[in-house]
């Protein structure tokens, strides 16, 4: 059963299978690297330890049961979860972008209304597949963090089909541009 291009694990396993293979986008080399706890201005050399640590974070979350304890759907959830991933790497880990930002031309949701826009997310229904991508999609608008919203609004969405509908999202089918094959293995290691 796939939901807006995604394919749904029915029911949801036991275990993720194991992964066959990994990617990341080409970076280019500049000196815009965010601010960063570990003093790295290569945007390369950064997005290279950032998945390094961040992944080792993800494992941890799976495998101490620290995730199950987040609340599942909300925004303090996923601030939580975005906090565990990033904590080694930013001091921003965790908390809501101060600036606006924007991906090529598209702006992410402006700073003015990033409150307002967190708690209707917030207040959106989650009962069904369809209700729980049109939750994530709002989420992934806004945008909430400076760095690292992909890799923990995933999590976030897997929690939220995990909980409400018992299935998860087969990443490892994902064709879309995007930097969740490398976090599939996160996943796939834990056996969750």
């Amino acid at each position: 059963m796939g939901v807006a291009g995604l394919t749904l694990f029915s029911p949801c396993p036991a275990r993720y299978n194991r992964c066959k293979h990994s990617q990341r986008a080409a970076l280019e080399v500049s000196s815009t690297a965010p601010g960063n706890k570990l003093g790295i201005t290569s945007d390369v050399e950064l997005a290279r330890e950032e998945e390094r640590l961040a992944k080792l974070r993800a494992l941890e979350l799976y495998d101490t049961g620290l995730l199950g304890t987040f609340e599942v759907g909300t925004f303090a959830g996923l601030a939580k979860i975005h906090g565990y991933l990033f904590q080694d790497v930013y001091e921003f880990a965790g908390m809501p972008r101060t600036a606006n930002i924007s991906k090529g031309s598209f702006r992410f949701a402006s700073v003015m209304y990033l409150d307002s826009a967190l708690r209707a997310i917030d207040g959106m229904p989650q009962s069904t597949s369809d209700q729980i991508v049109e939750k994530y999609v709002e989420m992934n608008v806004a945008h909430p963090f400076r760095e690292g919203n992909g890799r923990s609004v995933r999590i976030w969405l897997d929690c939220m089909l995990k909980s409400e509908v018992g299935r998860v999202v087969d990443w490892a089918g994902w064709t879309g541009r995007t930097t969740s094959l490398p976090w599939n293995g996160a996943r796939c290691a834990t056996g969750r």
